[in-house]
């Protein structure tokens, strides 16, 4: 299966909230299977040789971070239509809009269901008994424009803000596909002076691992279509009963990114836990390594540290080798074998 065809599945799969979570089993049942029949038997992750970076491997974890510390702007940036709302706005918040609302609801008629949808049935009966009660709203004109500026002011300054704040609402950690990419090892293991884990996490699929999922990113030409997840986050803050009508909407945005990552072949670990947007921390899970990988420009003090913690959980050893007889740009490995 190749990633746009994840991509089908998971955009064909809609839950509203408030669904049962027996409900919600069986209808991600085909992302599980999709992620079952992909999912590789090793992913790598590329690190520097930071302290950090080798304290989590000695003691297997794994530091997932939010999506502003990410090198691309525009990575789990949700993108909304800020022109189509804007007309829609244009469209309806005007007097002659309301009357002819007012109409049609007073004759018997009711909202579209994917108004209904979106707040509880509480709600639109005030609404609807609010709009029918309005005399005549011509005599509004004033108040109506004024509410139309108001909410196109509100929308054009939130949203930006909403979107940048969607960014840290959940913590993430990248792998790859491919452990000889030079372009990886040159962006994430400092130019080949660190170091690439391997890990298998087939075995996360008869036992998932707490509080995570492991899903491949797709790529694509153009940034996908989050306006009604915006919708709702702009309402939620307005304090609106808004409800969600696809909790997997922020997952849809986390799994986008721009053909021109489309190298790195990537596969995202989410923790989906909410985090405080305005004080994100790094989360961390438990998963041991497989094998390690060393960068052909590991300094030897680094080496010699990460060999001997790799001696000690007892893991394969690689070393990162340049083919100097081979036409190709690309790397080799072998095992490594102490010079001690």
């Amino acid at each position: 299966m190749h990633r746009g065809d994840f991509d089908k599945i998971l955009q064909g799969i809609v839950i509203q909230e408030g669904t049962s979570n027996e409900i919600i089993n069986e209808m991600v049942q085909p992302i599980r299977e999709a992620i079952y029949e992909m999912l590789p038997s090793s992913l790598f992750r590329f690190r520097p040789c930071g302290d950090l970076q080798i304290e989590a491997f000695e003691r297997d974890e794994i530091y997932a971070v939010t999506a502003d510390k990410f090198n691309d702007p525009y990575d789990t940036l949700p993108w909304f239509n800020l022109d189509g709302i804007i007309q829609l706005i244009n469209a309806f918040i005007r007097p002659e809009s309301f009357e002819q609302l007012k109409s049609f609801l007073a004759a018997g008629n009711d909202f579209p269901d994917e108004f209904k949808k979106m707040f509880p049935e509480s709600y639109w009966k005030d609404v609807r008994a609010g709009i029918i009660a309005i005399p005549d709203y011509k005599e509004l004109e004033g108040e109506i424009e004024d509410l139309k500026k108001q909410g196109l002011t509100q929308i054009a300054t939130l949203c930006p803000i909403i979107a940048h704040f969607a960014k840290r609402f959940s913590s993430y950690a990248c792998f790859c596909e491919d452990v000889q990419s030079i372009l990886m090892w040159g962006h994430y293991a400092d130019s080949q002076k660190g170091f690439a884990l391997e890990y298998d996490f087939r075995p996360t699929l008869q036992s998932p691992l707490p509080n995570v999922l492991m899903c491949p990113v797709v790529y694509s030409e153009s940034r996908h279509d989050a306006t009604d997840y915006m919708t709702w986050a702009f309402l939620k803050m307005k304090q609106m009963p808004v409800i969600s009508t696809d909790l997997l909407a922020h997952m849809k945005v986390a799994l986008h990114k721009s053909k021109d990552w489309e190298y790195e072949q990537e596969w995202r670990l989410i923790d989906p836990r909410i985090q405080d947007p305005n004080n994100p921390k790094p989360t961390v899970t438990q998963y041991r390594p497989k094998a390690i990988y060393y960068g052909t420009g590991i300094d030897k003090a680094h080496l010699a540290r990460l060999h001997e913690i790799a001696a000690r959980k007892g893991i394969r050893e690689f070393e990162m080798i340049i083919d100097y007889g081979s036409s190709k740009y690309e790397l080799q490995y072998r095992p490594f074998l102490s010079k001690e």
